[in-house]
């Protein structure tokens, strides 16, 4: 154990007890731990009378299965990554087997996605718009357009996306000034 500078020692254990419980309430998103944490850091943050602290609650067999059926749901959820993925699969027809409504439908699930500017960020890392540029030169104006949306969609309000797409490395600029050119 440390103590934090300026913290009195008295005070170190009603913290860490203030901020374990606030983490397992945030974590498990329980509201009702949100209130069983704040009266305690209202009474600990004062206890300087040298009382004991009121005792932990317990968590009993039946909170145990009920966090446990929320993590087994939790992982459960699709990986939004994985998701992201099969969008761009789709929308780049790597099967060569769908058709333009298709692909256009996965260009928007990819769009929805990376509105999430940490869905946005995924992507870049894992080199997903140098693909999506690749459709901004396809035959179809429809998933040009598409393409042009989801780049768009990730750049919006976010300096290092705007970087990157600029990047040497994806540098979708002429891609979509020729876009504008032929659409003039």
């Amino acid at each position: 154990r440390h103590q934090r500078e300026g913290a009195p020692q008295a005070m170190l254990p009603s913290l860490v007890r203030l901020v374990t419980l606030e983490f397992l309430a945030i974590a498990f998103c329980d509201p009702d731990a949100h209130q069983v944490a704040l009266p305690l850091s209202a009474s600990s943050s004062s206890a300087d009378d040298g009382t004991a602290p009121p005792p932990l609650p317990v968590l009993t067999a039946e909170r145990i299965r009920e966090l446990r059926g929320v993590s087994d749901a939790m992982d459960a959820l699709p990986d939004q990554m994985e998701q992201m993925r099969e969008a761009l699969d789709a929308a780049l027809d790597v099967n060569r087997s769908l058709g333009v409504p298709d692909r256009l439908e996965a260009l928007e699930a990819l769009q929805e996605l990376v509105e999430d500017v940490d869905n946005a960020r995924d992507l870049m890392a894992a080199g997903g718009f140098a693909e999506v540029k690749g459709l901004l030169a396809a035959e179809e104006p429809r998933l040009q357009a598409g393409a042009a949306w989801v780049l768009g969609t990730a750049a919006q309000n976010d300096e290092a996306l705007q970087s990157h797409l600029c990047s040497a490395e994806v540098d979708v600029m002429p891609g979509l000034a020729r876009l504008f050119r032929e659409a003039a």
